[in-house]
């Protein structure tokens, strides 16, 4: 019967060791992306931050983790936050997350590029501020690679489609307005002749 109590005791021990806890850390990151090509566009250029996970053998069981997503303004300037968490796999050890900022952009090509940075180890409440960024004068410290986007959120795409939908009705619209002008013009030719 003690045998018993003392297995317990110890199993119960071990789960309690055991219990694997997540470091949950937030990023607010900002900069200005610039092109000196063509300005229109490092506008709405998308930024993103990523969570590294497994070395590049377990990327396919253990895939970076998006921790936030944003767009560039007019002038370049963008601000993002995020958070992710990665699991402390040995207790008392703390695993941070180790965040990288992903840039995707069409300065240079018309196919787009990937710009990776270096990781970083700044978290709220502080900034990770990168600065002013020529796109099309990146630096050897980042990895270049062509776009290739994921999809991120079914309903993000939708919202996409909506709008590029509704752009398309608008410019219709407009296009009818330009022809009921026309078609008023000659009417009104037609009375007056």
């Amino acid at each position: 019967m003690q045998i018993k109590y003392l297995l317990l005791s110890l199993f119960l021990l071990l789960l309690n060791f055991l219990e694997t806890k997540a470091a949950n850390k937030c990023v607010w990151v900002r900069g200005v992306l610039r092109c000196n090509k063509d300005p229109t566009k490092h506008f709405n250029v998308e930024v993103r931050v990523w969570d590294k996970d497994g070395a590049s053998i377990f990327q396919k069981i253990d895939p970076d983790d998006l921790m936030g997503v944003s767009f560039t303004d007019e002038d370049g300037t963008f601000a993002l936050d995020g958070c992710g968490d990665d699991f402390d796999w040995i207790p008392g050890i703390e695993n941070k997350p180790e965040p990288y900022v992903q840039i995707l952009h069409y300065c240079n090509n018309e196919h787009g590029e990937t710009i990776q940075m270096p990781i970083f180890k700044t978290f709220v409440p502080q900034t990770h501020d990168i600065g002013i960024m020529e796109l099309d004068e990146v630096g050897s410290s980042t990895t270049k690679t062509r776009v290739q986007i994921p999809e991120l959120n079914p309903k993000f795409n939708n919202t996409v489609k909506l709008s590029r939908q509704h752009e398309a009705e608008h410019e219709s619209a407009e296009a009818f307005e330009d022809s009921s002008e026309i078609k008023r013009h000659e009417v009104a030719q037609i009375i007056l002749t």
